[in-house]
């Protein structure tokens, strides 16, 4: 290390070659440390005359009114909302919120949530990147309280709350369909995580009830959530020979990106395609066509996570919860009759 740098808890965890939980707790003895880690993390303190930065009182008191969001893109209109909806919970029985931004990077995210725990938050609502809990390592099994939103990782002691889309994306096939829509596609996300393989089986199902046909080039899965990528996935759909006449979209913004390749190609919105997007965020109202939407209801997610997290951390005993919020759809000006 250089000499006159501020030594940090991350400098003593490298040496030491164990994680920053691991150096927090030999410190704290907040958690089992084996003797030989206990050894190499001492060591590394007592050759750097390492000390934490913590104040006094939150250390003695054991709690430091503060908790911590971890969501992956703080662009997004959604989890902003998410966002704040918590503080403003957090704000009526005088706590305090720390925002961080995992860039849809696991290393990122665990960064943030070491971070948070040596600085002795009171708790962690998140939306993990990832459902795989070899990820995360033993991070879950430490004593702060972590409330999942969208997401549920099985292994965990740890509480969720998500969005319950089923009858939502039921009823959006069955209007389309009454439409005389018989050709409709899905442009989705990520298969690995639960509430996409819900959408998507949703969907599947409901295209079944109605004995249409799933056809493989009207499935598309992307990688990223931006309008941009959402006009790349249509114009895909829409270099399908035997074009769909209605789409069901994993989310808002990508529905937008679709609308305006739409649009870009010469088609209309509802003339020549139906689009129906997921999430309901403000911009849909008022782009033209104003969007067909499924909503999830933002604010009681927001509620039903802080108050899982804030009874949690005043009795940690307490048993683990899964929540399902139920979505509704919004109709707009996207959808309308199949064209001949």
């Amino acid at each position: 290390m250089e000499k006159n740098k501020r030594v940090t808890i991350k400098d003593i965890a490298r040496e030491a070659g164990v994680s920053i939980c691991t150096v927090s707790h030999v410190i704290n003895k907040t958690h089992y440390v084996s003797p030989a880690l206990t050894d190499r993390v001492n060591k590394a303190i007592e050759k750097h005359n390492y000390r934490m930065d913590f104040s006094a009182s939150s250390l003695r008191k054991k709690v430091s009114k503060m908790i911590g969001i971890i969501i992956p893109n703080s662009s997004s209109q959604f989890f902003a909302l998410l966002t704040k909806y918590i503080e403003n919970f957090s704000r009526e029985i005088g706590y305090h919120v720390v925002i961080c931004n995992s860039d849809y990077n696991t290393d990122i995210e665990i960064e943030h949530i070491e971070a948070l725990i040596t600085r002795n938050i009171d708790g962690i609502i998140m939306i993990p990147v990832s459902e795989d809990i070899k990820c995360y390592r033993n991070i879950f099994e430490l004593d702060t309280p972590f409330v999942f939103v969208e997401r549920k990782l099985e292994g965990t002691n740890c509480n969720s709350v998500m969005s319950f889309s089923q009858d939502s994306i039921a009823q959006v096939i069955d209007h389309l369909v009454s439409l005389g829509h018989k050709k409709i596609a899905y442009i989705g996300r990520e298969k690995d995580l639960l509430h996409h393989k819900i959408r998507f089986n949703s969907f599947a199902d409901s295209m079944k009830r109605h004995n249409l046909e799933l056809k493989e080039e009207y499935i598309i899965y992307g990688a990223n959530y931006r309008f941009k990528d959402g006009y790349e996935d249509m114009s895909k759909l829409l270099d399908v020979k035997d074009q769909p006449t209605a789409v069901l979209v994993f989310n808002d913004v990508l529905a937008i990106g679709a609308i305006q390749a739409i649009k870009d190609r010469g088609y209309k919105v509802p003339g020549d395609f139906s689009i129906v997007g997921f999430d309901n965020i403000e911009i849909g109202n008022y782009i033209e066509p104003s969007l067909t939407s499924i909503t999830t209801m933002k604010e009681q997610i927001s509620k039903v996570a802080f108050d899982l997290l804030i009874n949690k951390i005043n009795n940690k005993n307490i048993r683990k919860k899964h929540v399902f919020i139920k979505t509704e759809v919004v109709m707009r000006k996207s959808t309308g009759a199949a064209k001949k």
